[in-house]
C-alpha cells in the first residue's frame, strides 16, 4: 500500500497557531484514508462552529475566493475530533467523536472516505461514521494542508489553526487506517516547552516580571499561599497573543519571584456551564485551610452570559495543586440581585456581572461581584452565605455605587472589586481598602488607565462599608497599571497583583508572539491616613552586581546629573534633598541627543506636598504621553526617595513608599538602554545606588 507523507517523516511538527505545513497536492480519489498522530495542547476555537484544523483537503487549484467541496479533520472547542465535509461553506456531512482528545498525549486519528461513507477512527477504533450524500463527489486530485481549517482566520487574531504537536501525517488509497503505526517516541509534554531563546532578540519583553512562556495573558488573580508555596492564577489564551479562549493559567513559586508555569488549572472546555471562557475571580480558604477558588463562568447561550462559580483542588495535599474540580453549577447570577435592586429603584447593566472576590469572616462568607447601575455608574454587588459552595448566597445590596456623570473616569461598570484589611489607625480601628478597575462598553479616553481605591471602615456584622473620603484615589499614576487584586501572605502582608498593560497593536502582538505581563508584587499597608506601597521584599533576591554606589558627604557633593548604565534590567535607589520648586528626575532609555523613552519627575510643590510627572515624549499612546499626579505626600525636610525597577520595556518607580509609576519604555535604535538621574532647580542628589537584575525566566512544567 503506497502512501504520501504530509509531514516530514520521523519529525514532530510543533504548531503554535497561524502556522501550516506546506500543502501537498496529490491524487486522492475515493476511497482514501489520511492518518496523523496528534497531541493537542489547548482547547478553544474562537466560535462554536469553528474547528482547530489538523488536515484540510480541497480540490487542487481551488483559489482563495472559490468555495468548492472540502473536508476538514479538526478539533471542536472542547477537543472532540471532528470530520466535516462542506460545499460552498455549507456543512453537508459531519462526524464527531464522543470523547475529547487528552491534552499533550499522542492520539492516532484516521479519516476514511469511500464513495458511500465518511468514517473517523481514533487509536484504531471507529468512533463515528455517516453516509455521504449521493450528490457529493470528491475530486480525484486534492491539495491537503496540515494545521488549518477551511475557515481559518489569519493575521493578528488567529482562529482555525491547530495548536499542539503533529507527526507522521500521511495519505494512502483505500479505506481503513494504515496498520501498525507506532506512536512518536517524543514525549509531548517535553516537546511543547517554549524555548526562551525565541525571545532573545526582543529588547522589550521583560525578563523578571511574570509572564507565561508565550502567547497572551491578562490580569493575575486568585493568588493562594498554601503549603509553603505561592500559587498565581491568571487570564490566559494559548491559541495566540490575542484575547479569546480564556483559561486560568496556573503558576507556582517558592519565593514570589521565580515561577513555574503548570499550564491551565481551569478551562471552559471542561466545564459545561463555562464554554465561552473561565474569567477572573479570587481565592479564599475553608476553615480547615483548604483553598477554594471562585471564577466567572462565561456562557454566551445565556443572558447575562456571566455567572460566578467555584472550584476546589482535587488533592489538597498535592504541593502544586495541579488538578482542580469545578462545582456542579454556578452559585450566583445577576438574576439573584434583580428583585432587591429594583425594589431600591436601581436597574443594573444587563450583561455585566463578573469577577467575584470572596472572603470569610468567622462563619460568614462574603462575595463582591463587579457590575454597573444604569444612569449611575459602576458598583460592587455584595452577597453573603454560610456555605460558599451552595446556591444559597443572599444578596445584601451594592457595597458602593459610582458616579459616572461627575467622574466619567470611574467607569460605568466596576471590574475586579477587592476589599481587604490594611492595618489600624491611631485609635486602633481596623481600616480596609476597596479597589476597583473601571470599565466602559467601548474604548474611550479613560480606558485601561486607572486602578481606583478608597480607604474606610467595613462592618461585617451589618455588612456595611463607609469610606473615609468621597473622591477615589489613584495608587499608580503611570497609566499602564490596572487589574488590581489582592492576597494576604502567610506573614500577614497584603500583596497587590496587577497586569501591566502594553497597549501594542494586535498586529504587533502577533509579530512578537506574546502579549502582556504582570506587574511586580506590591506590599500595601495603612499609614498616615493613606496607603503605604512598596515592592515585595523578596525582589532583593534578584539583585546582581552593584554598578553604582554614590553617597554625598559634607566634603564631597555629587554632580547634578549622573549617568546610569546598568543595562536593560536594573534596580535603583535614589535620594535627593529637594526644596520647594526643586525636582529630581529619572530618565530611562535615553539616547544622547534625544528625549528619554520615559522621564519620571518628582517636584516638591510645598512644604509637605509634591507632584509626580511621567513624560513619554513621542509616545504612540497620546493619553499616556504625559501623566501627572498632584497628591504626593512629602514630609517637611525629608529627602525625596525613588525606588525604581527597570526590566526592558517595564518601568516601575515607587516614590516615598506612597505612590507608584508604572510605564513602558519601548526600545529604539541607538538608545543602548542608557539612562540618567538629575537634580534640578536647587535640588541636590545625596545617594544613588544601582544593581543589575538577574533574569527570572518562567519554567514550564506541564
Amino acid at each position: 500500500m503506497s502512501s504520501t507523507a504530509l509531514t516530514p517523516a520521523g519529525e514532530v511538527v510543533r504548531l503554535t497557531g497561524a502556522e501550516a505545513v506546506v500543502a501537498t497536492t496529490l491524487e486522492l480519489a475515493p476511497p482514501f484514508t489520511v492518518d496523523v498522530w496528534a497531541a493537542p495542547a489547548v482547547s478553544g476555537t474562537g466560535a462554536p462552529h469553528r474547528l482547530q484544523g489538523i488536515l484540510l483537503g480541497m480540490p487542487a487549484g481551488a483559489g482563495s475566493h472559490r468555495r468548492p467541496i472540502a473536508w476538514t479533520l479538526g478539533l471542536d472547542r472542547s477537543r472532540h475530533p471532528v470530520v466535516r465535509l462542506e460545499h460552498d461553506e455549507v456543512t453537508v456531512t459531519e462526524v464527531r467523536a464522543a470523547s475529547p482528545l487528552p491534552r499533550l498525549v499522542w492520539s492516532r486519528l484516521s479519516v476514511s472516505v469511500t464513495h458511500e461513507r465518511l468514517s473517523l477512527d481514533v487509536d484504531g477504533r471507529t468512533v463515528a461514521s455517516a453516509p455521504l450524500p449521493p450528490e457529493v463527489a470528491l475530486p480525484a486530485r486534492q491539495t491537503v494542508t496540515v494545521g488549518r481549517s477551511r475557515d481559518a482566520v489569519a493575521g493578528a487574531v488567529r482562529y482555525g489553526y491547530f495548536t499542539g504537536l503533529l507527526a507522521e501525517a500521511c495519505a494512502h488509497p483505500g479505506p481503513g487506517p494504515a496498520p501498525g503505526a507506532a506512536a512518536p517516541i517524543v514525549e509531548p509534554r517535553d516537546a511543547w516547552v517554549t524555548n526562551p531563546a525565541a525571545y532573545t532578540a526582543d529588547r522589550d519583553r521583560p525578563r523578571y516580571h511574570f509572564a507565561p512562556p508565550a502567547q497572551w495573558m491578562n490580569e493575575p488573580h486568585a493568588v493562594i499561599h498554601h503549603g509553603g508555596r505561592h500559587h498565581l492564577f491568571y487570564q490566559r489564551n494559548e491559541l495566540g497573543p490575542f484575547w479569546g479562549a480564556i483559561t486560568w493559567g496556573h503558576a507556582v513559586s517558592d519565593d514570589l519571584v521565580r515561577w513555574t508555569d503548570l499550564g491551565s488549572a481551569l478551562d471552559g472546555a471542561d466545564i459545561p456551564y463555562a464554554p465561552d471562557g473561565v474569567w477572573s475571580g479570587s481565592a479564599a480558604y475553608a476553615p480547615d485551610g483548604t483553598p477554594l477558588v471562585f471564577f466567572t463562568a462565561g456562557d454566551d447561550r445565556d443572558d447575562p452570559n456571566q455567572r460566578t462559580a467555584w472550584a476546589r483542588p482535587a488533592d489538597p495535599q498535592d504541593p502544586k495543586l495541579r488538578s482542580w474540580e469545578p462545582g456542579p453549577d454556578p452559585v450566583t447570577t445577576l438574576h439573584d440581585a434583580l428583585p432587591e435592586l429594583r425594589r431600591r429603584g436601581l436597574e443594573p447593566l444587563s450583561r455585566e456581572f463578573r469577577d467575584p472576590f470572596v472572603w470569610r469572616e468567622e462563619d460568614t462568607w462574603f462575595q463582591l461581584v463587579g457590575a454597573g447601575i444604569q444612569g449611575r455608574g459602576g458598583t460592587a454587588l455584595l452577597f453573603r452565605t454560610t456555605d460558599p459552595t451552595s446556591a444559597g448566597w443572599e444578596f445584601v445590596g451594592p457595597l458602593a455605587i459610582g458616579d459616572a456623570s461627575s467622574r466619567p473616569d470611574t467607569g460605568v461598570h466596576w471590574e475586579l472589586p477587592v476589599l481587604v484589611p490594611v492595618g489600624h489607625d491611631a485609635e486602633g480601628r481596623q481600616k480596609h481598602v476597596f479597589f476597583m478597575t473601571p470599565w466602559w462598553p467601548e474604548p474611550c479616553e479613560h480606558s485601561l488607565l486607572y486602578a481606583w481605591y478608597w480607604i474606610g471602615d467595613w462592618d461585617p456584622g451589618t455588612a456595611t462599608w463607609i469610606p473615609d473620603h468621597d473622591a477615589p484615589r489613584l495608587l499608580d499614576v503611570g497609566g499602564f497599571f490596572t487589574g488590581v487584586t489582592a492576597s494576604v501572605a502567610p506573614d500577614g502582608r497584603v500583596l497587590l497583583w496587577t497586569i501591566a498593560q502594553d497597549l501594542l497593536s494586535e498586529e504587533e502582538h502577533a509579530r512578537r508572539g506574546w502579549a502582556g505581563n504582570a506587574g511586580l508584587p506590591i506590599e500595601v499597608s495603612f499609614r498616615h491616613g493613606d496607603l503605604r506601597v512598596t515592592p515585595a521584599r523578596e525582589l532583593t533576591a534578584l539583585r546582581g552586581r552593584t554598578v553604582l554606589d554614590l553617597i554625598a558627604s559634607p566634603s564631597a557633593s555629587m554632580p547634578d546629573r549622573i549617568a546610569v548604565a546598568a543595562g536593560p534590567a536594573a534596580e535603583l535607589h535614589i535620594e535627593a534633598d529637594v526644596p520647594v520648586g526643586g525636582s529630581v528626575d529619572l530618565a530611562v532609555r535615553a539616547p544622547a541627543g534625544a528625549d528619554p523613552a520615559v522621564l519620571v519627575v518628582v517636584t516638591r510643590t510645598g512644604a509637605s506636598t509634591g507632584r509626580l510627572d511621567v513624560v513619554r515624549a513621542g509616545a504612540a499612546e497620546p493619553a499616556r504621553a504625559h501623566r501627572s499626579g498632584e497628591d504626593l505626600h512629602l514630609a517637611p525636610d525629608e529627602p525625596v526617595r525613588l525606588h525604581a525597577f527597570l526590566d526592558h520595556s517595564m518601568v516601575e518607580v515607587y516614590v516615598q513608599n506612597h505612590r507608584s509609576v508604572t510605564s513602558r519604555a519601548w526600545a529604539r535604535d541607538g538608545d543602548g538602554d542608557a539612562g540618567w538621574v538629575r537634580a534640578a532647580d536647587g535640588a541636590r542628589l545625596t545617594a544613588v545606588k544601582a544593581w543589575t537584575m538577574q533574569d527570572a525566566t518562567v519554567v514550564e512544567d506541564r
